[in-house]
């Protein structure tokens, strides 16, 4: 992984390497493709992409390996940041993410094996960690 995502990138770097055998059409169909079709993190919820949600998967960012992750604040390309930026202490861990109320946040390890997303839904809705076996 580059050390910078763009926000042009971001969707099809996060489709590349976390579902790269769904067609975009079916993304769209599902609601897992922004802007105006979905959220990214919906395939999550769609069981896509192996994952894990709420307390297992705050255990799981807390636990894993953050060298050289970057994170990203992606609102379907309306809002957040231009590029992601290296992971900084102050979300290191989930209660720092969730006590700095970031929402469609996601941090990315280094080599994509693995990706941590807080969602704007409070109601089921993550927070997700997905672990991608294709890229350990």
């Amino acid at each position: 992984m580059e050390n910078i995502i763009s926000k042009e990138n971001f969707v099809k770097d996060f489709i590349k390497n976390f579902v790269p055998t769904i067609s975009i059409k079916q993304l769209k169909k599902l609601k897992c493709y922004p802007p105006n079709h979905g959220y990214l993190w919906n395939v999550c919820g769609h069981n896509l992409v192996e994952n894990l949600k709420g307390d297992d998967a705050m255990t799981a960012y807390d636990n894993v390996d953050k060298t050289g992750a970057v994170e990203f604040q992606y609102d379907n390309g309306f809002m957040g940041d231009d590029v992601s930026i290296p992971l900084s202490k102050e979300n290191d861990s989930s209660i720092k993410i969730k006590n700095n109320g970031l929402i469609e946040f996601y941090v990315i390890g280094k080599d994509f094996s693995w990706c941590y997303i807080v969602t704007h839904e409070r109601d089921g809705c993550g927070p997700y960690f997905i672990i991608n076996k294709n890229n350990k």
